[in-house]
C-alpha cells in the first residue's frame, strides 16, 4: 500500500509539472497597425511601404532582370513572454483587385521565407538598405496550385525562433531570382479590403506549475546565447557561481534532463533540439526560471 501511495505521489507531482495552459491568438493588423513593405531591385533606393500589394517576382523591365521581395512583421507583444509555440499559421490573401501586368500568381514561383535578424522601418526600407536575415529554419513554399489561390503557410519554427530571440519579422522572396517569369501577388495591410490583410494565428502553451515559484533574478544573472546549439553561459553580477545553485533542466513536459554543469556553463548539445526550462534554486530557496531554445 505504501509503495502504491509513493508511486501515486510521484505521478501526481509529474503531472502537476507537466500541466500546460493552452491559448490561441490571431493577428490581422490594419493599415495603421500593420508593418509590411516590398523592395525592388530596379528601384533600389525607392520605398514601397505604402503599397496595397505584397508582390514577389523575378521579371524583366525593358529586358533588365529585376526582383521584388517583401518584409512582414507582426506586433507579438500581446503574446505571453513564456509562450511555447505549438503552431503558427500565416494566411496571405490573393489580391483580386491588383492592377499589375501579370494579374495572378505565375510561373515556377517557389517562395523562400527567412527570419529577419535586424531592424527595419516600413517607411524607409529599400532594396539597398534591406535588413539581414537568418539561415535558421529557412522555409520553402512550393508553387501555386491555383493562380488566384490564398496561401496558408506553416511558420511555426520561424515564429518560435522569433519569440526566442528578437522580433524583426519575416522576409519573402522568390526561391529562384535568376530565371524570370515567376510571380506571386498578395494583399498588404494597406489594402482597402481589410478581410484580405495578412493574418497570423498562433497556438501556444504555457507551463503553469513550473512557473509558479519563479522570481526575477535577471538583475544578477544573464544566460547566453539563447537560442544556442548546446552551450549556455551563465554570468552572475556578483561573486556567485553556477555550482552555488541546485540546477534542473526540464523539457516542456516537466521531465528532468541530466546535465553536468561547470562553474559558469552547461552543455545541452546531447539533448534533442527544442524548448527547455533552466531552473535554479539558491540556498535561500529562491527560484530562477529561464526558458531556452536549443537549435
Amino acid at each position: 500500500m505504501r509503495k502504491i501511495l509513493f508511486i501515486s505521489l510521484i505521478l501526481a507531482n509529474f503531472i502537476s509539472l507537466a500541466q500546460m495552459q493552452n491559448g490561441q491568438i490571431t493577428f490581422k493588423p490594419s493599415a495603421v497597425q500593420g508593418k509590411d513593405a516590398q523592395v525592388y531591385s530596379l528601384g533600389n533606393n525607392t520605398n514601397y511601404g505604402n503599397s496595397v500589394n505584397l508582390l514577389l517576382n523575378t521579371w524583366t523591365n525593358q529586358n533588365v532582370l529585376g526582383s521584388i521581395r517583401f518584409f512582414l512583421e507582426f506586433d507579438l507583444s500581446s503574446l505571453p513572454v513564456n509562450a511555447i509555440i505549438d503552431s503558427a499559421y500565416l494566411k496571405l490573401y490573393y489580391d483580386s483587385l491588383n492592377t499589375v501586368n501579370y494579374r495572378t500568381h505565375m510561373g515556377q514561383n517557389d517562395i523562400e521565407v527567412k527570419r529577419v535578424s535586424s531592424p527595419w522601418n516600413e517607411s524607409s526600407i529599400t532594396w539597398n538598405n534591406q535588413p539581414a536575415t537568418s539561415a535558421s529554419n529557412v522555409l520553402t513554399i512550393p508553387p501555386f496550385t491555383s493562380n488566384t489561390q490564398n496561401y496558408v503557410i506553416n511558420v511555426s519554427l520561424l515564429v518560435q525562433d522569433i519569440v526566442s530571440t528578437q522580433n524583426y519579422g519575416l522576409m519573402f522572396k522568390m526561391l529562384d531570382e535568376i530565371n524570370f517569369g515567376r510571380a506571386s501577388i498578395f494583399a498588404s495591410s494597406d489594402h482597402p479590403d481589410s478581410t484580405l490583410h495578412p493574418e497570423l494565428t498562433i497556438s501556444y502553451s504555457l507551463p503553469t506549475s513550473i512557473e509558479g515559484t519563479n522570481i526575477d533574478l535577471s538583475n544578477i544573472l544573464t544566460i547566453y546565447p539563447n537560442p544556442s546549439n548546446g552551450i549556455y553561459n551563465f554570468k552572475f553580477a556578483n561573486e556567485q557561481k553556477l555550482t552555488d545553485y541546485t540546477i534542473e533542466i526540464r523539457n516542456i513536459t516537466g521531465k528532468i534532463q541530466n546535465i553536468s554543469p561547470s562553474d559558469s556553463q552547461v552543455d545541452l548539445s546531447s539533448l534533442p533540439k527544442g524548448i527547455y526550462f533552466i531552473r535554479l534554486v539558491n540556498k535561500s530557496n529562491e527560484t530562477y526560471l529561464k526558458k531556452i531554445a536549443l537549435f
